[in-house]
Order: structure tokens, then C-alpha cells, then sequence
């Protein structure tokens, strides 16, 4: 009986199907978190997939090695899968692991690459449309005093309360990728003057009659001291994990704004508070928080110069359809033997 193959790590390693087999394997499609809604992400992506594939829903409750049979593709709502779950796929051969989302944060990517997996995730311009409007919704909140003209309303008394304008003040854009470049030029029709610092020089032009590139993070004091709103876009790393600390946020004029879409253990979160409660900070437009689902009985929650929504940026159903399209060109590349139209190697 002939033995199994094994890598260089010693680890096993599935022979390589046929194309002919490829092209007939199935899809599991992954929730390994209960915070996380089916629909319409499953939809749409089946709908994408249109018929190329079966596609199987995973039950962590039931045999995995059943469920994996002859399945070439994972896709992961989120990247929430454990390395058991990798593990399991490995060993059935699955040929791509497509993270049905942006954000590596969650899942250990090289381990998946590791186990000679393809892997894939939803590149910014899928949700930068989404990001930046929803980020810009939280600046007109905080700006237009939404909240507290919510409860003038309903005590019946109208008249106020006084809000700003948006028109001549500076929003720094900390992160210029898609969903970055996107706010700013909604930034630009509003009359905003815009300040961006990035992790590398643009690779495009920003063709925006106030718009000023500062450079990398090295920076970012500069940003701090002229923004009036500052957004986030980056991703969360090892580098970037509380960015936004007690020490920045003293830097920033306190009638600045923080807005943060992007995740939320960028900015130290006590530090935030504590700038807030004191007024070393006008306010925050928060869609992203430390810990999910927010605490009722955290601080946050009680400020009145904050606007929270729950995570919510990024779900759109133009979103939702556009990371199904993105998910099933991938699979159709992979398993007729290509490489993913999007994949990670880094």
C-alpha cells in the first residue's frame, strides 16, 4: 500500500487532486462564531457561484470528516476558524481558504498556507464604499449633535440644539488605502481640508484640491496636531495594536473627534474615555470596539459626547455581493488549478 506523502515539516499532505476532480469538488461554507449572521453573505455567494459547485453548510456538532468530503474550498464568514478546523482540511485536501471578510486578525493565515493551503481574504475596495460612508455618517452625527437633537425631540421642544459644519475643517485620514481614499473624497465635496498618513507612499495619486499626504507613520504627531476629525483605517497588527493611546490623544486639540471603523483595539480604549470624560476630546463616532459585543455597562455607553452603532459599517448588501463574487472567481480560479485572483502571501 503506497504511503502518504508527507511535506518537509513532516506533516501529511493530501495528493494532488486531478483538475477533472477539482472541478467537480464542493464548498463548505464556515460560521465559526454565533455573533455572526448568515444572510445575506451565504446567499450571495451562492448566488455567485452560480451552480459551478455544491455548497454545504459546516456543523461543528457533526463528523468533520464526513462533512469535508471532497470539498476543495472553505469559505470562512469571517475567519473565526480554529487550526483544528484548518487542521481538518488539510487533511482532506482542501485546495483554498477563502476568508469571507477583510481582516487577518482573526485567523493564523501562514499556519493555513503552512498546511500548503491556498488563502485568500476580501481586499479593501470590497467595503471601502461602505467604511467610508458609514465613517462619514458618524462625523455628521457627531457634528450635527444627532443625539442630543434626538432627545430635544422627544421632550417636545424644539430649537436646538446648535451644531457645527463640517465645510473648512481637517479630517486626518490615518491609513490611505481603499476605504481611506474613499472617505477622503467625501471629505473633499463637503469643503473639508484632508490630512493622510499611510504605512507606505501612495501607489496613486490623490487628485484632491486640499488634500495633503504627510507620509508614513513616522507622522503621525504631525496628523494628530492639525486634525479636527481623525479616522481610522488601518488594520490591526502587532504595530498598530493600541496606536491611539493615552499619550496621542493628549497630542490632539480637544475639540478633535476620533472616528473609528476599522477595529477597534487601535485606540486604547480607557485612554479614549478618560480623554472624553475629561473634555480633552470633543467626541467619537465608534463602530468598533475591544471586546464584542460591547458591554451594556461599559463607559461608552453612558457618554453624551460619543455615537456608537454595533459593528456595522461594512454590512451592506452591495458589500455582501461584491465579497460573494470576489469568493466564488477565487474558488472558480483555484480549483481549475490557478492561483486565487486575491490571495495572501505575506
Amino acid at each position: 500500500m503506497a504511503s502518504t506523502p508527507e511535506s518537509q515539516s513532516g506533516d501529511p499532505v493530501a495528493p494532488a487532486p486531478g483538475k477533472h476532480e477539482l472541478a467537480r469538488a464542493r464548498v463548505l461554507f464556515a460560521v465559526m462564531t454565533p455573533k455572526a449572521s448568515l444572510q445575506p453573505w451565504y446567499g450571495d455567494f451562492v448566488a455567485a457561484l452560480n451552480g459551478a459547485h455544491e455548497v454545504a453548510l459546516f456543523d461543528p456538532d457533526k463528523n468533520w470528516d464526513d462533512q469535508f468530503a471532497n470539498v476543495g474550498a472553505v469559505v470562512d464568514l469571517g475567519g473565526f476558524a480554529p487550526r483544528e478546523l484548518i487542521d481538518a482540511g488539510a487533511a482532506a485536501g482542501v485546495r483554498l481558504w477563502q476568508v469571507l471578510g477583510y481582516g487577518l486578525d482573526h485567523i493564523d493565515h501562514k499556519y493555513v498556507r503552512s498546511k500548503h493551503i491556498a488563502f485568500a481574504h476580501s481586499p479593501g475596495p470590497c467595503t471601502a464604499i461602505s467604511l467610508a460612508e458609514h465613517a462619514f455618517h458618524l462625523m455628521l452625527a457627531i457634528e450635527k449633535r444627532w443625539r442630543a437633537s434626538q432627545e430635544v425631540l422627544m421632550s417636545g421642544v424644539y430649537g436646538g440644539p446648535f451644531g457645527g459644519e463640517l465645510d473648512g475643517q481637517t479630517l486626518g485620514v490615518l491609513g490611505l488605502g481603499a476605504s481611506g481614499r474613499a472617505l477622503a473624497v467625501r471629505a473633499d465635496a463637503f469643503g473639508m481640508k484632508i490630512a493622510a498618513i499611510d504605512a507606505v507612499a501612495p501607489s496613486l495619486p490623490v487628485r484632491l484640491a486640499n488634500f495633503d499626504f504627510l507620509g508614513s507613520v513616522d507622522h503621525l504627531d504631525e496628523l494628530l496636531e492639525v486634525a479636527d476629525y481623525l479616522s481610522l483605517h488601518l488594520p490591526l497588527t502587532d504595530e498598530t495594536y493600541h496606536l491611539i493611546d493615552g499619550r496621542r490623544l493628549a497630542q490632539m486639540k480637544p475639540t478633535s473627534v476620533i472616528i473609528n471603523v476599522a477595529r477597534g483595539a487601535l485606540v486604547d480604549e480607557d485612554a479614549l474615555v478618560a480623554a472624553l470624560e475629561s473634555g480633552a476630546l470633543r467626541g467619537a463616532g465608534l463602530d468598533v470596539f475591544e471586546d464584542e459585543p460591547l458591554p451594556l455597562d461599559h463607559p461608552l455607553m453612558r457618554l453624551e459626547n460619543v455615537v456608537l452603532t454595533p459593528h456595522t459599517a461594512g454590512l451592506t448588501r452591495q458589500t455582501s455581493i461584491r465579497r460573494g463574487r470576489l469568493a466564488a472567481a477565487n474558488i472558480r480560479s483555484v480549483l481549475l488549478g490557478g492561483d486565487p485572483v486575491h490571495g495572501v502571501v505575506a
